[in-house]
């Protein structure tokens, strides 16, 4: 091996090292933000559909939905300020979640609105877009183990979709929970190695 080849080879492992600090820190913070605020309202609308609560579902979903969007905007002023968000890939990310949240935002609130996409199809519908988000925030963060996550939220789609009724929803909520919140922890983690 050359000592050129063997600069290319470093500056391309510090490229790949940089990447996926970036992309654990962008990624970390809106996984934990959004796993939870779903989750809550997950919960809640099985706290409603079983009877145990008496809240609106509507408002339930606008407040949560609002305050997940408030706080990723939020967020993004921090990582622009800290540039966090500059790398292409990074953007690629970012806007992959971004269309993807439109897209469930507008299907599932104009869907059940207009009585197009039933209200017990919602959580499977919801893990299959899922699923799509994190295998390709995974492909492109290159890191396996979250493209990998996006067969369980597959599985888990699957069988909501077979089995549906209120009990999706606390379903649903443990899985925002279980592959969304602790992985977005496990990301945060892996940017402060990365950094240090």
């Amino acid at each position: 091996m050359t000592d050129s080849q063997a600069a290319q080879d470093l500056a391309y492992i510090r490229q790949i090292m940089d990447e996926s600090r970036t992309f654990a820190t962008i990624g970390g913070n809106h996984f934990i933000i959004w796993g939870s605020v779903l989750a809550l309202a997950l919960f809640g609308t099985w706290l409603v559909a079983t009877g145990h609560a008496a809240l609106r579902p509507d408002r339930l979903w606008l407040s949560c939905i609002g305050l997940g969007w408030l706080l990723t905007f939020l967020l993004r002023r921090k990582q622009m300020r800290l540039a966090l968000s500059a790398h292409p890939s990074a953007r690629l990310i970012g806007g992959s979640w971004l269309a993807l949240g439109f897209a469930m935002t507008l299907s599932f609130f104009l869907g059940t609105w207009s009585g197009s996409i039933s209200i017990t199809a919602i959580p499977g519908l919801a893990a299959a877009f899922t699923g799509v988000g994190v295998y390709v925030n995974g492909m492109l963060a290159r890191i396996d183990w979250l493209r990998n996550l996006a067969l369980v939220w597959w599985a888990s789609a699957a069988t909501m979709l077979i089995w549906t009724g209120a009990d999706s929803y606390a379903a649903m909520a443990a899985l925002m929970i279980a592959l969304y919140v602790i992985p977005g922890f496990v990301l945060n983690r892996m940017a402060r190695r990365a950094a240090a």
